[in-house]
């Protein structure tokens, strides 16, 4: 798994867990019958959640960073001249021409 999406799977699950604390915190303040202790585990999971979702996208904002400055280091390193097909010689005197007047040699001598 990339960075990428291991930073979104975070904060993914930072947010689940931001939703089960929310839920546990509010059932306790609406269902007064509910124990302390649901309270006390839905801040701990707000808090973690918090935590994952904070961790999450700083990292996801570092590795776009990173990324980027590869990019700028890539782009400017010195790139090869391009060359047009017509200028690009072929190693010794073998030319177009010359192959095409070969196989017509070779096809007479068949003949």
């Amino acid at each position: 798994m990339n960075k990428k999406a291991s930073y979104a799977f975070r904060i993914l699950a930072g947010a689940y867990l931001v939703y089960l604390g929310y839920s546990l915190i509010k059932g306790y303040l609406v269902e007064h019958d509910a124990s302390l202790g649901f309270m006390i585990v839905g801040v701990l999971f707000g808090a973690l959640g918090l935590f994952f979702c904070v961790t999450g996208l700083l990292g996801r904002r570092q590795a776009d960073r990173e990324f980027r400055q590869a990019q700028e280091e890539y782009e400017s390193l010195p790139q090869p001249p391009e060359e047009h097909e017509e200028e690009r010689e072929l190693p010794g005197d073998v030319r177009e021409d010359s192959f095409e007047e070969a196989v017509q040699e070779k096809e007479e001598e068949k003949v």
